[in-house]
């Protein structure tokens, strides 16, 4: 038969400190599934744009049976080996916009880097893109096409002459620096996962969560 019982609850704050670790740790296992990371999602995809990165887009299935549209970005994390994120792309040096995002991005000192190098790859050479793709890992692979103009350029000097060989070096550093911080995005990507990530999970937003839900707990800090 059913019968009732009767048991002390604690509320958060009335918890010992090993009692309210405990609390923490419980509300940990589960305190993310959902979509946390799409503020750094959004965020990517916004600077990215001023960095003369297109963001390609990923169709998602909802529980409701729609489809919403997310830029194709993808992570596993982050503290074990083989944590990483990667993402698909396309980059065309016309569309870099080096001071906006300074402008939007004001304490990012880490995006105003790579603003400041794109800016120069797309000013030495405004016809430049690059393909950005990857198999769903933790690396990216960086197809560069140096342009029409450039092609015409080292065409109309004479093969393995002294100026086709410094044209060709030029062209070289430049596909390689682009290769590079096209990398370097993908590790700010990923770091702001991580950061955002470590912060939801510290003590003090996890202390300030469970009071909002009001959870109740025993004594020992189980969830009641």
């Amino acid at each position: 038969m059913p019968h009732i019982q009767h048991k002390e609850v604690w509320c958060f704050d009335e918890l010992s400190e090993k009692a309210k670790d405990k609390a923490r740790e419980w509300y940990r296992e589960g305190a993310l599934e959902y979509d946390w990371y799409n503020v750094v999602y959004e965020s990517a995809e916004q600077a990215g744009k001023y960095l003369g990165i297109d963001l390609n887009q990923t169709s998602v299935k909802l529980m409701n049976g729609k489809t919403r549209r997310d830029p194709s970005i993808w992570f596993t994390g982050f503290y074990h080996q083989g944590s990483g994120s990667a993402y698909n792309a396309t980059w065309c040096a016309s569309d870099v916009k080096g001071e906006t995002l300074k402008a939007d991005f004001a304490q990012d000192t880490e995006l105003h880097r790579l603003a400041d190098e794109f800016t120069r790859i797309a000013t030495i050479n405004p016809d430049m893109t690059a393909s950005v793709k990857s198999n769903r890992d933790t690396s990216i692979n960086v197809d560069v096409e140096q342009g029409e103009t450039a092609d015409e350029r080292i065409n109309a000097l004479d093969y393995k002459s002294v100026e086709w060989y410094a044209q060709h070096a030029i062209d070289k550093e430049l596909s390689e620096a682009l290769e590079e911080t096209l990398n370097d995005f993908n590790h700010w990507i990923y770091k702001s996962l991580e950061k955002e990530y470590e912060w939801l999970n510290a003590d003090e937003q996890v202390n300030e969560s469970i009071r909002c839900n009001k959870y109740e707990f025993t004594e020992e800090g189980s969830i009641a």
